[in-house]
C-alpha cells in the first residue's frame, strides 16, 4: 500500500532476487545427504548413489550388536586402523557400533587413562574414547 502510494517508505528498498545456479561446462551436480558439518568449508556427506552401501554397512553393524551386544573385544589400537567403535547417537537403539578410524592416542590426565581419538568414517565426526569402546571389525566392513 505504501509502495503503491509512493510515500517514500520504499525508496531505498531493493527487492531480493534469488540467485539461479547454472552449471558450467564440466560441472557436475550430485544429490547428497549431509552427515556432519565441521565448519563452513569442512563437511561430510553421503552421495545418494551410495545410500544402499551405507544401509548395508549399518545393517551389518546392527547384526554385530545383535550378536555381541555392546561388549568390547581386545583390539590393538594403532593409527589408521579401522575398528568398530561404540557410539551413543541418542537414538532408541543406542549405543550402536559404527566404523571408525583410529587417529592416535590422547592422554586424559584427569581420568588417568589413555584415550584414543577416532573418526567415524561413515559420518565424519570424531571423539576420544577408551579402548573399552573398541572392538575389531570384520575385514569385509573395514
Amino acid at each position: 500500500e505504501a509502495k503503491a502510494a509512493r510515500r517514500g517508505v520504499w525508496e531505498s528498498y531493493v527487492e531480493k532476487v534469488e540467485a539461479e545456479v547454472k552449471a558450467e561446462a564440466g560441472d557436475e551436480f550430485m544429490h547428497v545427504t549431509v552427515c556432519d558439518i565441521i565448519d563452513g568449508s569442512h563437511f561430510f556427506v553421503h552421495a545418494k548413489s551410495d545410500l544402499k552401501r551405507v544401509a548395508a554397512v549399518e545393517a551389518a553393524l546392527d547384526d554385530l550388536k545383535a550378536e555381541v551386544g555392546t561388549v568390547h573385544a581386545p583390539v590393538e589400537p594403532k593409527k589408521n586402523k579401522i575398528v568398530a567403535c561404540l557410539f551413543d547417537d541418542k537414538s532408541e537403539s543406542a549405543p550402536k557400533w559404527f566404523r571408525a578410524r583410529i587417529e592416535g592416542k590422547v592422554v586424559d590426565e584427569e581420568a588417568g587413562e589413555d584415550l584414543w581419538r577416532v573418526t567415524y568414517i561413515d559420518y565424519g565426526n570424531h571423539e576420544d574414547v577408551p579402548v573399552t569402546r573398541l572392538r575389531p571389525l570384520d575385514t569385509t566392513l573395514a
